[in-house]
Formats: C-alpha cells, structure tokens, sequence
C-alpha cells in the first residue's frame, strides 16, 4: 500500500475518530440513580436542596464523578488517537506526493540523459564509419521515437 494511501486512511480514521469522540464528549451520563451528571464539557452542577433527600447534595456529587470517570477516559483516549492519527496521515500524505514529485523530476532527468548518451554513442559510431548515414538516421529516429537504439 502507497504512503499516499495509507496517509488517506489514517486522514479519514483521524475524523470518524474525532466524530466519535464528539458524541462522548456531549453525550449526557446520568448516575446510578438516574440524575443527570451533565456531559464530559459540560457536567451538571450538583442540586441545592434542602438536604432531606438522599439523592440530593453529597449523594448527588459523590456519584457524578464515579459516573463520568469512563466518559472522560476514553474522550481524552479518542481525542489523542484521532489527532494522532490525522498528523501522521497528514504527514504521510504530504512525503508521498513530494515523492511523486521528485521522483518524476528524477525519471524525466534520467531518461533525458539516457537518450543523450545513446545519441552519442550513435554519433560516434558513425562518425567512426561503423554505421552508414542511413542506418544512423534510422537508428536516431527510432531512439526519439521508442526510446531505443536497438
């Protein structure tokens, strides 16, 4: 697999992951006895009551917390994956297409002198009588042509 595609991947991960995560962060958690505790970003306040309800005040406070605790770890868990997840495919993503680059750059170089040097060969075996003019202007044609001498 390409780094082009991997770093697409990891790119496309990094979102739904972010996706996700947003739905913990602001999904509402209720406690064990049913009362709103409130979201990761935004808890709830404890009521203020008058203290007779068992449900209320310390009650209240004591199990928000102990409620929350699995929505906080796996928000902060998915936050550090998908952002993670979206540099390096960011970061991959970005090296193979200055890859691509140089390396088409590196090809076009490269099959330029190639021809220059198969050119130069072709000059100087006619010029040393081995080919005819003919068979050197064939030769040359075909060279720009294909690529090759032969």
């Amino acid at each position: 697999m390409s780094k082009r595609v991997s770093g697409s991947m990891l790119l496309v991960f990094g979102v739904v992951l972010g996706a996700i995560d947003a739905v913990i962060a602001f999904k509402p958690v209720e406690n064990y006895w049913g009362q709103n505790c409130g979201s990761v970003l935004a808890p709830a306040n404890a009521p203020s009551g008058n203290g007779n309800d068992l449900m209320d005040g310390a009650a209240f406070s004591s199990s928000c917390p102990a409620s929350m605790e699995p929505f906080v770890f796996w928000s902060w868990a998915l936050l550090i994956i998908a952002v993670t997840a979206l540099v390096v495919g960011a970061a991959l993503t970005a090296s193979s297409s200055s890859q691509i680059k140089a390396g088409e750059g590196a090809a076009d170089q490269a099959s330029a002198n190639g021809v220059g040097d198969q050119l130069q060969k072709l000059h100087s075996l006619r010029v040393s009588g081995v080919l005819t003019d003919e068979e050197f202007s064939a030769a040359k044609a075909r060279l720009i042509r294909d690529g090759t001498a032969r």
